[in-house]
């Protein structure tokens, strides 16, 4: 039925805009898959050492030495009430101790454990393996371009006022 084709209305508009949008629209899809993705094979790897990867996320900062809970929660990208929860569990192991800030009363400090600090450097290498195996199929060029891009993404998210602003309308 080669006519029915035809008689299909075309997916682009004036210069071919809706073709770009849904383009567009792909490759944040793709971007959203690919972090679902790589999220669940990094806790798959995590979880050999009895780790969640939020919890290696939150040694990685630890291990740097006592930090306020307040630039954990900021660094992780975490609610303080998700800290909160996140802290507990890594008290409850071990793997944390928590203190008053001696700077600021109200603040509480997190610092890493000699055992929180093994457990993350031994889930650390197994973690780095397979992260550059993951990586070892892409050419140069397109981690470079990856990198880039997701420089440029974590700019504007992180500075909004960068891009310039436009009118949503609500559907």
């Amino acid at each position: 039925m080669g006519g029915k084709r035809a008689q299909e209305p075309s997916r682009r508009g004036p210069s071919g805009r809706r073709d770009l949008l849904e383009k567009d629209d792909a490759v944040w899809e793709d971007l959203i898959t690919g972090y679902r993705l790589l999220r669940r094979e990094l806790e798959r790897v995590l979880q050999r050492h009895g780790m969640l990867l939020s919890e290696f996320q939150a040694l990685k900062v630890l291990v740097a030495g006592p930090t306020p809970m307040g630039q954990v929660a900021e660094r992780l990208g975490l609610s303080p009430a998700t800290l909160t929860t996140l802290a507990r569990g890594l008290l409850k192991r071990g793997w944390a101790r928590s203190a008053l800030d001696p700077h600021d009363r109200r603040a509480m400090l997190l610092r890493a454990t000699p055992r929180g600090v093994r457990a993350f450097r031994e889930a650390r290498g197994d973690y780095r393996v397979r992260v550059r195996a993951l990586g070892a199929g892409f050419p140069l060029s397109e981690k470079r371009a990856l990198a880039r891009g997701l420089r440029s993404l974590r700019a504007t998210l992180e500075h909004p006022s960068l891009v310039s602003p436009r009118t949503f309308r609500e559907k």
